[in-house]
């Protein structure tokens, strides 16, 4: 079954605000997004942006959460949201296996898309 993405290319471009408390970030602006579909159809549009990111480290293993909701300036239903929650866990000193689950939220999807993704990943990182 098809997803939400149905984008292609998204570039964004603006000015942004940045708070940093130890590990844990917040940001917010205004951005110009910039985008091509599936069906390679442009379209450029203000967009206001707000993330958050937490960083949770238990022992030698650590959560991470990643918000980031952007609503277009042009349409206000238009409006997006992305998480992603991570937890990094050692195999050994240099080896560590990391799961990622990530859900996407479009508002107004293309047509033939439905409005959420949710994607299961798991990974292997390498220290050096």
């Amino acid at each position: 079954m098809p997803g939400t993405r149905g984008i292609g290319i998204i570039r964004a471009l603006g000015l942004t605000a940045l708070l940093v408390f130890g590990v844990s970030r917040a940001a917010s602006g205004i951005t110009e997004q910039r985008e091509r579909s599936t069906a390679d159809v442009a379209q450029s549009f203000g967009a206001a942006r707000t993330a958050a990111s937490y960083k949770r480290l238990f022992a030698a293993k650590s959560l991470t959460e990643a918000l980031e909701w952007i609503a277009s300036l042009k349409t206000s239903q238009d409006q997006r949201l992305n998480s992603e929650t991570a937890l990094t866990a050692p195999l050994s000193r240099q080896i560590g296996l990391r799961p990622t689950h990530l859900i996407r939220f479009r508002n107004l999807p293309e047509p033939g898309f439905k409005k959420t993704d949710r994607i299961l990943t798991t990974g292997v990182q390498i220290a050096f």
